[in-house]
């Protein structure tokens, strides 16, 4: 499977500047993006398999279920994103994700949907997820959660070429073993868990995703699922009416690494901008990001972030776009319970 998907970025029809390279000339081309791609998205097919976010730190359902029903609300949230705007087959990536907490449980559940597009490839993701929560004191608590999911990916082998391909005369032979011309597609249930602590000062969680290591047949070939850990970190402090969250996220495989660090700055519980900064040395850089938001009213939120590519692939894109919009219910599942009934034998 991965000489599919590097063949997939190595030899797909690329446009720069409104010139479509193909053949020779993508040689040279080639090697950039596969080195890019491995290192940064990627990652060796293992540690950037799951879609990336920049705001990462208002949808942590995405990579650990032990955060559904956390914050005692109804949360449905809508991501898009647009990876590297201007460079034909870039990243295209959209999720939604629900989660409600169930209080005469002290446990919460949610539904993801995750679906992610890169040049002729997609992936779907469909979960559902659990979560039970510990309450140690009265302002702090441990999570733990499990998410059960259906991962399905499709490869449109007659948006490939080739350099030695022949596609002329309504001809679609791509001149290599691995390929076709029709779509190939496959499927597998997998499962992520984590943990999620949280009291007055600080949040800390760990996510894993595809725990038990998978492989979706593709043809003669298969999607290897690899585990993906997530460690995230936050901490909030007020000054005057100003609320700075610093938070970071931390992804590996064991084997790549990749770190992104943010700074959130919030006005009058309404108003907030910050900036993230994605890797962590230099052959990690890959992105610095600008983001903005409002709370249109206590249930509306509203977010748009902006990254700067600053690795060898800004040259060839403008930038990636990204946007949530979260709506908040207050909950009122279980609160309405009635309490047991104890019967006077005198009025039986």
């Amino acid at each position: 499977m991965q000489t599919i998907l590097l063949l997939i970025i190595s030899f797909s029809k690329i446009k720069i500047n409104n010139k479509l390279y193909l053949g020779s000339e993508l040689l040279m081309i080639r090697k950039l993006l596969v080195l890019l791609f491995y290192n940064v998205l990627i990652s060796g097919l293992g540690a950037q398999q799951p879609t990336q976010y920049t705001m990462y730190m208002f949808n942590p359902l995405q990579y650990n279920p032990a955060v559904a029903g956390i914050n005692d609300k109804i949360n449905v949230i809508g991501v898009i994103r647009q990876q590297w705007v201007g460079f034909e087959g870039n990243p295209s990536s959209q999720n939604l994700s629900v989660d409600l907490p169930i209080n005469y449980l002290n446990s919460g559940i949610g539904l993801q949907l995750d679906n992610d597009q890169l040049g002729a490839g997609s992936y779907l993701q469909v979960g559902a997820s659990y979560a039970q929560r510990i309450n140690i004191k009265d302002d702090q608590f441990v999570s733990v959660g499990i998410m059960a999911k259906f991962s399905q990916m499709k490869i449109d082998g007659a948006k490939l070429r080739t350099p030695e391909g022949n596609y002329t005369n309504a001809i679609l032979d791509h001149q290599d073993s691995y390929l076709t011309g029709s779509v190939m597609s496959g499927s597998a249930l997998t499962n992520n868990i984590g943990i999620y602590y949280e009291n007055r000062n600080i949040n800390l969680g760990l996510g894993i995703v595809n725990i038990l290591p998978k492989k979706i047949p593709l043809g003669n070939n298969n999607y290897s699922l690899k585990s993906n850990y997530f460690f995230n970190l936050a901490t909030n402090f007020q000054i005057n009416r100003i609320k700075l969250t610093p938070s970071l996220l931390y992804k590996t495989d064991l084997i790549q690494h990749q770190l992104d660090l943010s700074l959130i700055s919030e006005w009058f519980n309404k108003y907030f901008i910050g900036f993230s900064n994605r890797g962590f040395n230099k052959n990690t850089f890959e992105s610095v990001a600008i983001l903005a938001g409002i709370n249109l009213n206590e249930k509306l939120k509203f977010c748009y972030s902006f990254d700067i590519g600053i690795s060898k692939l800004k040259s060839f894109n403008n930038g990636s776009h990204e946007i949530i919009v979260k709506y908040t219910l207050q909950n009122n599942f279980g609160k309405g319970v009635l309490p047991k009934i104890i019967y006077n034998p005198r009025f039986l």
